[in-house]
């Protein structure tokens, strides 16, 4: 919440409602590591390919890296429903407050 003072007799107030820096930071860090899982096996699965070397590992670890990032989509769309109703919630104690 900010305060932002316009003139002597009216205030302006902002408030911003946002993720948590901390589980948005952690969120971000799992996707640049799968992504980077990923594309490791990627690469390793076409060298294993040139060299007609077995690839079943290299798919399997590839399948698990979609698999997983499907699964960060779930969970962060489940986070947000839940934050909302909480968003929704803190707006209407603010808008009471503020009425009072």
């Amino acid at each position: 919440m900010e305060l932002e003072t316009k003139n002597d007799t009216e205030t302006h107030i902002r408030g911003l409602f946002g993720p948590n820096p901390t589980l948005w930071t952690l969120f971000m860090f799992l996707h640049f590591i799968i992504a980077g899982v990923f594309l490791i096996f990627s690469r390793i699965a076409y060298s294993d390919y040139v060299l007609k070397n077995s690839r079943t590992f290299d798919f399997i670890v590839i399948g698990f890296m979609v698999f997983a990032w499907f699964l960060l989509y779930y969970i962060t769309k489940q986070i947000r429903e839940n934050g909302h109703d909480q968003m929704t919630e803190l707006e209407t104690l603010f808008l009471k407050i503020i009425a009072s």
